[in-house]
């Protein structure tokens, strides 16, 4: 199951539990915020995908990696995405970024920026690498 090619919402969209749900169209622009959580189907999202809002995908269990140009302006949640083994360079988060339960997943990316905290209760991430906390904007944090 697929949503169209060139969908623009200007307020939020909530497809959690669509378990059918395999991927999302190139380009999808959300004006509020974005709900997939428990789309255990969904593998990917699509390059340039921007979520003006919070993206929220906890318990999608297939997915592997982020794309490169994500933009999420607010809050981004992974926890429970077993199979994510990857975030993308240069990752912007205006939120929170919780990686809670990500077990596959072993660093963080290079330049990632959070605009409030880092969870990763429960992940393999035993050596955080830097990262710049935008609440912080003159002082770099380890967390």
């Amino acid at each position: 199951t697929a949503l169209p090619e060139g969908l623009t919402v200007g307020d939020s969209l909530y497809l959690d539990g669509c378990t059918s749900l395999t991927e999302l169209p190139e380009g999808l622009t959300v004006g509020g915020s974005l709900d997939l959580g428990g789309c255990t189907s969904l593998t990917e999202l699509p390059e340039r995908l921007t979520v003006s809002g919070w993206l929220y995908l906890s318990g999608c269990t297939s997915l592997t990696e982020l794309p490169e140009g994500l933009t999420v302006g607010g809050s981004l949640y992974l926890g429970d995405c077993t199979s994510l083994i990857e975030l993308p360079e240069g990752l912007t988060v205006g939120g929170w970024l919780d990686l809670s339960g990500c077990t596959s997943l072993t660093e963080l990316p290079e330049g990632l920026t959070v605009g409030d905290s880092l969870y990763l209760n429960g992940t393999t991430i035993s050596n955080p690498t830097k990262y710049r906390r935008l609440a912080d904007e003159d002082n770099e944090q380890f967390y």
